[in-house]
């Protein structure tokens, strides 16, 4: 029986007494009866999943998914196309096998050798990147429109050919190799980019809490992408990784489609002080190391560490949209 729902969906609600702004997510995600849901308009969505996402990411608050509440229940109306997935599409979703991303070369562990296919390329030509905000904060596919429609799911299906919900959980996770992939093989110019699929006025948005200008930013005055060198190395060693299953939890709670993500906590290797994998990258001269002989960065060079990081939500989401592979 499906328990989960994506797209514009009818969720099982309970109206708190105090205000009719007030929603509590039931526990029981199960009834999809239109007699005890309420049709949560996509665009509330992805207000409540932000608001939801930053709460839990900064520790906060530590709540479960299917106990949050602030949506303006008064004004629910509308509808939509309601998607149904099945238990053992979530199930899988929630826990890939290693081996689905995963593969071992000479006693290490490596991305799977996974060519993107044509109709991929164009699925991922339309991907739409936000900065999840967890940990180092890492550019992810946007949980809502992760293709710029409100069909998530149907995009994967049309785009996998998949037949039923377990062979698109498995197609989507696929991705993952893929993805990598094609950061390693596909071509991009450094250069200047307009960008397509999201607007340089979010990227300032999501950045606004810096207080930086459109240089730091890594944009023109005209709002385009810079792309340089350095940024295409750093690129090519960015770590997609799966959602973990608390992410899941709160995707599927919020009609949010389970997609990629680059790993938040340490997106270029294995350093959680993700300036230090920058460094090495990019081959920067060591100036400074402690007493026990590890790198020390200089204040410099954490600050254009940082300042690069923070560039590479533009510069991944100009390199999906443009980026060819080799014939």
């Amino acid at each position: 029986m499906p328990r989960r729902l994506l797209g514009t969906r009818r969720l099982p609600v309970a109206v708190q007494p105090q205000s009719c702004a007030l929603v509590r997510l039931a526990d029981d995600q199960t009834d999809t009866g239109a007699s005890t849901g309420a049709i949560i308009p996509a665009s509330l969505q992805r207000t409540l999943y932000a608001t939801v996402t930053v709460m839990r990411r900064t520790s906060m608050f530590r709540i479960s998914s299917l106990t949050i509440a602030a949506v303006i229940a008064c004004v629910m109306s509308g509808g939509g196309a309601v998607a149904e997935i099945s238990d053992d599409a979530v199930d899988y979703m929630m826990d890939p096998p290693d081996a689905a991303i995963y593969e071992q070369k000479d006693g290490y562990s490596t991305y799977r050798a996974t060519p993107m296919t044509p109709a991929v390329r164009e699925l991922v030509r339309r991907v739409v990147l936000v900065q999840d905000a967890a940990e180092a904060a890492a550019p992810r596919f946007h949980p809502l429109t992760p293709f710029g429609s409100e069909d998530g799911w149907g995009d994967y299906v049309r785009a996998f050919g998949t037949s039923d919900d377990l062979a698109t959980a498995k197609a989507a996770v696929g991705l993952i190799p893929q993805l990598y992939d094609f950061q390693q093989r596909a071509q991009l110019a450094p250069g200047t980019y307009a960008l397509r699929n999201i607007s340089a006025e979010s990227i300032r948005q999501r950045f606004a809490y810096l207080e930086v200008d459109d240089a730091y930013l890594g944009l023109t005055p005209s709002g385009e992408v810079i792309v340089t060198e350095d940024h295409l190395a750093l690129l090519r060693e960015m770590l997609w990784e799966w959602p973990n299953e608390y992410d899941i939890e709160d995707m599927t709670a919020f009609g949010a489609v389970p997609a990629p993500m680059v790993d938040p906590k340490r997106p270029y290797g294995d350093m959680g002080y993700f300036q230090l994998d920058v460094h090495r990258i990019l081959g920067w001269p060591v100036e400074q190391r402690t007493e026990e002989g590890w790198i020390r960065l200089t204040e410099a060079q954490d600050e254009a560490g940082a300042r690069l990081h923070t560039q590479m939500l533009g510069v991944m989401q100009v390199f999906l949209e443009r980026a060819e592979l080799p014939n």
